[in-house]
This record gives structure tokens, sequence and C-alpha cells, in this order.
């Protein structure tokens, strides 16, 4: 029997595409379902549409490839589902989150609102991970149904064996909090449990404090800064460990803000899967993560104090509120918990089997209304380990002209590369020449090549090559070359700072400023 298709469609990548369309592709799968996950920018999304008998749409933001599928699909009665787990489909001042602050910024945002709040409106209904992101869909006029996040069974693995390394080690007296950190956004988050930390750290001289992730530290935290550990980003293979390395985790939002407050309990979960219990803000979604007597809720400055203290206090109990804290997770948030979710979703957006044509094609009108954007050029960065890791730019390349050639040395020492993403620069230029990329070993010898127009290269972004063989660890050379260039018609590189991992580029031959702007992906089962 044939398995029946869907088409998963991502508009982001990172953490998120993991949670919102991994973790929800194999709940499909779990039904029986074949899934094909594409990004939104894919040059085969509308083929892939076109045999698909259900479309899914993860943070899609309108452009006329979007808008063509959905407008097919309108017409032919495929069902289309839409999924958020943030607040970024609304528009109006009120909606714009704190941590946008430039008026270019927030008009940008609002632009992007719109053109998602546009593609949530051609589907059926609405998945949202929290109450409140249900309520904001349908005060749109949108179906919309709670679906909340869930773990996946490696996830809740990798946490049992962080938690079991973690309960053989001796004990301590130090009290470890930890808050772990995706993105640079979250000042004003971890602000809402500053102070009260401030405070019981004043009282208890054992508690300290170790971040991991992008965070700027509040200044109310300045004099315990010996007794403060910050660490970059961790991958989730290795998050695990990190959370398990703590006694207590912390998961603050700045509720008054209508964009924190819909938030699901990501952070909540994964410390639960790790045995690590949490004290963290009075959301819907922290409520139902945190069962009774597996962590704390606070809002105010006093209730965050209180809290810590309770909890510092309650060290010699807070294994068995971690194993207490895993058992719902497990039970309420694996994998298994949603299966009948997914089955009951299907069927009600098949029974609707609804047909509305609004002109299809090129000629619609909704089609036109909506930016145009160049296929796969800065690719979304697949759920894989970042074997060559994006670095901020320094400096530019000289552009690369009839006959240059921009050479970078690199090494892995993971194997598995499967995609190389080169950071591209076009300044808004319409270029009309070929670009060609090689692919050699440390002897010299050629392994891949692919050449490609450069009109698709993106501005400031990043262009993605797939390989057809994944590498194996070890020292390789990329080289860049054009043809058909002249005055105006040729594109640059970014150039990140060099370091273990590259050396120098050279630009015919010469070393120039820095490394060329790379980054590359290595399948997770090489390093799991």
């Amino acid at each position: 029997m044939t398995s029946r298709q869907a088409l998963f469609v991502s508009g982001i990548d990172g953490f998120c595409h993991r949670y919102a369309v991994l973790h929800r592709a194999s709940h499909l799968r779990a039904c029986g379902w074949e899934v094909t996950v594409l990004p939104y920018r894919h040059p085969d999304l509308e083929r892939a549409a076109a045999r698909a008998e259900i479309l899914l749409f993860y943070r899609v933001p309108a452009n006329r490839q979007v808008m063509r599928v959905l407008d097919r699909a309108i017409e032919t009665g495929i069902g289309r589902i839409g999924l958020v787990d943030d607040l970024i489909f609304r528009t109006g001042e009120a909606f714009v989150p704190p941590f946008v602050a430039r008026r270019e910024e927030r008009d940008l945002w609002q632009d992007g609102a719109a053109r998602y709040e546009c593609v949530l409106a051609s589907c059926d209904e609405v998945l949202a991970s929290s109450l409140e992101l249900v309520a904001e869909v349908e005060s749109l006029g949108i179906e919309s149904h709670l679906y909340r996040d869930a773990m996946s069974a490696e996830e809740l693995d990798l946490g049992r064996k962080a938690q079991d390394a973690a309960g053989a080690r001796p004990l301590r007296q130090e009290f470890r909090v930890g808050y772990f950190s995706g993105t640079a956004t979250h000042g004003a988050d971890f602000g809402r449990a500053a102070r009260g930390l401030a405070a019981a750290m004043e009282e208890n001289p054992l508690i300290s404090l170790h971040v991991r992730g992008p965070l700027e530290m509040p200044p109310e935290l300045a004099r315990f800064a010996a007794r403060i550990s910050q660490g970059a980003l961790v991958p989730w293979v290795e998050l695990p460990a990190a959370i398990a390395a703590t006694d207590l985790n912390l998961a603050p939002l700045e509720i008054q803000s209508r964009f924190a407050s819909a938030k699901g309990a990501t952070k909540v979960m994964e410390a639960a899967a790790c045995g690590v219990p949490s004290i963290a803000s009075p959301t819907s979604s922290h409520r139902a993560a945190m069962v009774a007597g597996g962590g704390w809720l606070a809002e105010s400055e006093e209730e965050w104090r209180e809290a810590l203290l309770a909890a510092a206090a309650a060290k010699p109990r807070l294994a068995s509120m971690g194993d207490r804290a895993r058992r719902h997770i497990v039970e309420a948030y694996g994998a298994a918990s949603r299966v009948p979710e997914m089955e009951n979703l299907l069927s009600r957006v098949e029974s609707r089997g609804r047909t509305a044509s609004l002109l299809g094609g090129d000629a619609s009108p909704r089609v036109a209304a909506v930016p145009d954007e160049a296929l796969w050029a800065g690719a979304l960065a697949p759920d894989a380990f970042p074997v060559l890791a994006e670095r901020l730019q320094i400096d530019t390349s000289p552009p690369l002209g009839e006959g240059d050639v921009l050479r970078q040395e690199f090494c892995l020492t993971v194997p598995g590369l499967f995609r190389l993403d080169l950071f591209t620069l076009t300044y808004g230029q319409q270029f009309d020449h070929a670009i060609g990329v090689r692919l050699l070993g440390a002897t010299g010898q050629g392994l891949a090549g692919k050449g490609w127009d450069a009109g698709r290269l993106p501005d400031h972004g990043f262009f993605s090559w797939d390989l057809e063989r994944p590498l194996p660890a070890g020292s390789f050379v990329v080289e860049l070359e054009s043809r058909g260039t002249g005055p105006g018609n040729a594109a640059s590189f970014g150039l990140v700072e060099a370091g273990p991992d590259r050396s120098l580029a050279t630009f015919n031959g010469q070393a120039i400023a820095g490394a060329l702007g790379l980054r590359g992906f290595s399948f997770w089962d090489q390093v799991l």
C-alpha cells in the first residue's frame, strides 16, 4: 500500500525548525504518512506540493512561490495546516516585541508579520503551541487548536543519560543555578529574575549562576561576577549534559509582553528531561509543563528570591523533584502523546475538502501582491551539527572578476559534511555571469565541483551547496572563480576571523584580510 504524501514547508532553521518541523514530521510519519520537508524558498517546492495530499506551513512568510502553492491547494481542495510557536503574525505596534528597537527593524517586523498572517489565513486551521497563541490566531478569524511542543525519543534518552551521569558524581556544597539562552533576544526575559536572583545570591553565598548561550548580564548581578560562569551556545546534543550539571533551571519570561507571554515551555521541558526542576514565570505553558512538586512559579522580585532560596534549602530533595518532573514530561510531552492529536488533526482537515478558487497562478492578485524572492539563496540551515561555525563578518573580499581565484583552506574534525554555505554580497546588483566552486582534497585532488548563475546569490546572506557525497574528517580547499564578469558585475564574499578550522583566504595567491565566510553541516549521528 502506498503511503500518503505530506509536504512540510519550513520558514526558519535551527532550534525552532527542530521542535516545530522535525518533531511534528515524526508525528505525521507515526500516523503512516510519508513526509517531505523543504525550506519555503526551495526551487522544488511547487513540484513537491503538486504531489502532496496535505500541506503544512511553519513560520512561512508569503512570497510569490508560496502563494502559488496555496492558491492551487485551495483550488484543488488540498488540506493546509499552519503552525506557529511565537507571536510573529500580528501587525500593529502593540505586537512588536521589546527587543526590536530601531525604527527600520520595527518596520521590517511589521512587514514580516503581515506576510506570516497572509499564509495562516490561507490555511484550514492553525496549530499553536500555547493557549495565548490560540487566542491571537482566533482573533484574526482563523480557526486554531492547541498543539503543544513535544520532545523526541532522542532528546529524552540524552536527558536520561545526562541525569544518570550527574547522579553518579560526588555531592557538592555549591548550589548551581542554570540559564540556557538560545538567542541574544532574552535580556528582558532574564531581567524578570535578575533582582530576585541577586537578592538570593546576597543571602546565600553558595548560590552560583551558570549561563550558556548569548546573554547580556544585568547590572544587578555585576557584584557577583566571581560566582557567575558564562559560556557559548550549546548544541542540542550537548545541552542535556550542561543542564544536568546544574541543580536548578531558570525559565523567566517578560510576561507583560504579549510576545513573551505567548511562548511555549521548551526550557522547562528540556530541564525536566534531565531531572532538573525549574523556577519559571507563570504562563499557561509553564503551568502545564510543571507538575505539582516538580518546580516553582515566580513573577515578582520577591517571589523569585523566595523560590531560589527555597530551592537551595531543598537541595537534598531536588533529585526526587527532578524525577517527578521528568516522569511528567515523558508521559505528557513525549512524541507518543502527540500522535493521537495528529490523527485527529488530519481527520479534521481532510474531512473539510473545501475548495475556493482564488485565480491561482501568476495572474492571481494574491500572488502579485507579495514580494518575490530568490529561490534557495540564503538557504535555511538544516538541523545538523555545525562543523564550520558561522562567525561575524569582519571584511569583504575583492570582487571576484574574470580569471580571479578566491581560495580557502579549512579543516573538519567531525566527519559527514554534507552541505557547505558561502557568505555572498551583491549590494543589490543584478549579476548576469557564472560562478563556479571547486572542492579539493589536501593533496589537490578534485572532489566536487558546481556552477551557478550568479544572479541567484543573496546580498549579505549564505548561498548553499549540497554535496553529493559527505566528506570525511580532514583538510580541504574550496576555490571560487567567475566567468563572464565585467564592471559592476562581480560578486564579493564575506570574510571572518581566521581560526583553527580555517586559515587566511588567498586572492590570486595572495593572503587577504580574513578567512572566507563559510558554514558547514555534518550529520548529527556522527557526533551522538
